[in-house]
């Protein structure tokens, strides 16, 4: 049939033939359906690589202020008079760069200290592809840390919104503040001191230390280990208190005095003894924190001998102390 036929009049119509428009629409929306698919997709990766920048920015600032105050044992003393505002405006000398540009590279260049140090500790940590500034804003009374970051939108030339940044950008801030530890301790002593202030002489402290006495006067002799722990619980006003181990085993604290430190008496040992049997159990007692402290006293007799060299620096290496008594 032919789609064309003349009317009366001599024109001619179009029939209701629809044959092929389908495609003819499709060919027609296809390209903007698939330029709306990119443009979307290559939105999502823009802001998913934002957020991954502003997440960095902003744990690189707060967890950078959360250890600045922490000081090592490069830094002296009086470092903070040192550091703040720029080495109190020059007169102290100090101060320095105050900013670090990145990438900062792998590792803290050698001779780094101060302000540069703490700056550099935290830019080794970013990635190489990463630009921008570390730095410290100090008003003496009100320091904080600026973190700006910057990295290439590499999508950019392949989407179809070329209106995207080629770079993006994002930055953080966060005030550096003492350790709550610090407030505690300073509200504490400024609470308490007067409290406390001259309900205890010296003289008083001096004879709580006294060594106990026996009854008749003389001075006190210990002839075996049972005398030692009986000693010890005189003197420190601790408790005997036993704690069960692995395998049915027990450890026996010759002393828990009221600060939680355990005392314990040897008065005839062996060291390997020691090393193999006593030292793992304490270590187990202050690792899993049933104790505070460990505090191991030796009762030297003239027959066995002090603890040797080798000993005591294996006990302080496992934070356990040393007393001799003689």
């Amino acid at each position: 049939m032919n789609p064309f036929s003349r009317t009366s009049r001599g024109r001619l119509k179009l029939t209701a033939d629809e044959r092929g428009s389908f495609t003819l629409e499709a060919s027609l929306t296809a390209p903007f359906l698939v330029l709306a698919v990119l443009a979307l997709i290559a939105l999502s990766l823009y802001v998913s690589q934002f957020a991954e920048l502003h997440r960095t920015a902003s744990a690189t600032a707060e967890r950078t202020a959360f250890a600045w105050n922490k000081s090592d044992a490069g830094q002296g003393l009086y470092w903070r008079i040192g550091e703040g505002a720029a080495a109190w405006f020059g007169m102290l000398g100090g101060g320095g760069d105050r900013r670090v540009v990145l990438p900062a590279g792998g590792t803290v260049p050698a001779g780094t200290s101060g302000v540069k140090a703490k700056l550099m500790q935290a830019a080794v940590k970013l990635p190489g592809t990463i630009n921008g500034s570390i730095s410290l804003a100090d008003r003496v009374l009100f320091r904080r840390l600026d973190v700006l970051l910057e990295r290439p939108f590499r999508l950019r030339a392949m989407s179809p919104l070329a209106a995207l940044p080629a770079r993006e950008r994002s930055g953080a801030l966060s005030t550096i503040i003492d350790p709550v530890e610090l407030v505690r301790l300073v509200d504490l002593t400024r609470t308490y001191t007067p409290a406390v202030r001259g309900r205890l002489t010296p003289a008083d402290a001096r004879n709580a230390l006294l060594e106990p006495e026996r009854e008749d006067g003389g001075a006190v002799r210990i002839r075996s280990e049972r005398e030692a722990s009986s000693y010890l619980r005189k003197v420190t006003g601790g408790q005997q208190r036993t704690y069960p181990m692995e395998q049915g085993k027990s450890r026996i604290i010759d002393a828990l005095d009221s600060g939680g430190i355990a005392h314990q008496a040897f008065y005839t040992y062996t060291e390997p003894q020691l090393l193999q049997d006593q030292l793992p159990k304490d270590a187990r007692l202050l690792r899993d924190g049933i104790v505070k402290g460990v505090v191991w006293h030796f009762f030297v007799n003239g027959k066995v001998p002090e603890p040797s060299a080798a000993l005591r620096a294996q006990l302080e290496r496992r934070g356990i102390a040393v007393v001799v008594h003689r």
